[in-house]
């Protein structure tokens, strides 16, 4: 039973919808300065843009409004290029 990953054949979709999920959040997080997350007109257009409307809109059009185009996959691999870099030598992962 420890050896089994038996919730996959229940939830399995749902794996799916998580790292999309990851995808759209990476593209929004883009979005905002990286060094100050509140710097800018981007949270407030946030606020306004998509949680205001909340479920009153498709989640795709929030998306859209949001980012001015649709969602693409460009911001993710950006995140997975910096994630999973090889680690140089004589650097601990996360002390790149």
């Amino acid at each position: 039973m420890y050896a089994s990953f038996s919730h996959l054949g229940g939830y399995s979709s749902f794996y799916y919808i998580y790292m999309w999920d990851k995808v759209i959040a990476e593209d929004f997080f883009q979005q905002f300065d990286q060094q100050n997350l509140l710097a800018g007109d981007t949270p407030m257009r946030y606020r306004r843009v998509v949680l205001e409307p909340g479920g009153s809109m498709s989640a795709n059009d929030l998306v859209k409004n949001f980012l001015h185009r649709p969602q693409d996959t460009r911001a993710f691999q950006k995140w997975l290029g910096q994630e999973f870099a090889p680690v140089s030598q004589g650097s601990t992962p996360g002390n790149q």
